[in-house]
């Protein structure tokens, strides 16, 4: 369960906005902000609140990993703060663009921040980011957590039915309910030249645009639909392809790795893969930085034995504090994020929360 989380101060709320947000880009891909009864009953929430209730993640939260795992959203929640270097609780273009090893294009991160829309209003309207062109529309741009929570879903397990017609708004720039040459070039100049600073032979655009359209089989040839996307199952050939030139770049090598890693793991998908991997590397860098705390032996010999009491009852307290790493603390106290200290800072030094 989520005992562990009773006694820290707004962490309890920071993990419902997370389960809140996970429900609502399955049941309400186009975030009009609500759902009706049948989105509601077609979806798995209902089986996952029995999960909760009397099933595995009775005992294990993260057995229910669709919307209410602790390890999911732990990843989540530190890759978010990782970016967010000026603590602001919101992420730029350029923050963006550290996300994986720099591998997102700068038109897409840009493009991603600009269409992340702001809250909805009391009607239910979304409130759109603040009206700017060109230069200024990227300077002012900003993405929240909850903007976050959909990039992250959508870059990790493109196959998802969301993250389908995610990437296709973020592909169609002039909203014309197709992927056209157009826009494909649009993104794949910055690509080409991405790949050349990298001493890598850059493909031309005219052989990229072929081998798509032969592989997505559209019904209009070099012109997407979002049906023709979807049907093609090649979401994450086309975004690589155009905006992301790290994993462009792995081509085979990641598709025959995807493909051994779904033989290993048939009931995981790819984000769940790729969510187990990172909660892995955040619990071990968070192992190395207990180790390397340095430790004093002069120190140790000049205590006496009120010294060596204190040692003592220290060594309880790095017990306890084990206990918490392994629930994952560790690694959010390196960025200042437990017991309050993650929120913004008033002008009378009072901390508020940044969502």
């Amino acid at each position: 369960g989520l005992g562990f989380l009773c006694g820290w101060d707004d962490f309890p709320s920071r993990y419902a906005q997370t389960a809140i947000a996970r429900v609502f880009y399955e049941i309400d891909p186009l975030r009009s902000g609500s759902a009706n009864a049948r989105a509601v009953r077609s979806s798995a929430l209902l089986h996952a609140l029995r999960a909760i209730d009397d099933g595995d993640a009775a005992a294990d939260i993260n057995a229910e990993r669709r919307y209410f795992s602790y390890e999911h959203f732990y990843v989540i929640y530190c890759t978010f703060c990782k970016l967010d270097e000026d603590n602001d609780a919101l992420l730029s273009a350029q923050d963006l663009q550290r996300y994986g090893d720099f591998g997102i294009s700068p038109r897409m991160a840009q493009r991603i921040v600009a269409c992340a829309p702001r809250k909805a209003s009391a009607r239910g309207a979304r409130i759109e980011q603040p009206h700017a062109t060109g230069r200024d529309a990227a300077a002012e741009a900003r993405m929240d957590y909850t903007d976050f929570l959909w990039f992250i879903l959508s870059e990790e397990n493109k196959l998802s039915h969301t993250a389908v017609g995610y990437w296709f708004h973020m592909l169609d720039i002039d909203g014309d309910g197709e992927i056209c040459p157009r826009d494909m070039e649009y993104f794949y100049e910055e690509q080409m030249a991405r790949q050349e600073s990298l001493a890598q032979e850059a493909v031309p655009f005219s052989h990229v645009l072929s081998q798509l359209a032969d592989a997505v089989n559209a019904r209009r040839g070099d012109r997407f639909s979002l049906a023709d996307v979807r049907r093609s199952m090649l979401c994450p050939l086309l975004v690589h392809t155009l905006c992301n030139v790290n994993k462009f770049l792995l081509g085979e090598v990641a598709d025959s790795q995807a493909l051994r890693d779904a033989h290993a793991t048939p009931a995981l998908n790819d984000w769940d893969r790729w969510a187990m991997a990172e909660y892995r590397k955040l619990a071990l860098e968070d192992d190395e930085d207990r180790d390397c705390q340095p430790v004093d032996d002069d120190d140790d010999d000049a205590l006496g034995e009120r010294g060596r009491e204190d040692d003592d009852a220290e060594a309880d307290d790095d017990e306890d504090l084990a206990v918490l790493d392994n629930d994952g603390y560790g690694y959010l106290r390196r960025f200042g994020l437990v017991h309050g200290e993650c929120g913004l800072r008033s002008a009378s030094g009072a901390a508020e929360s940044p969502f």
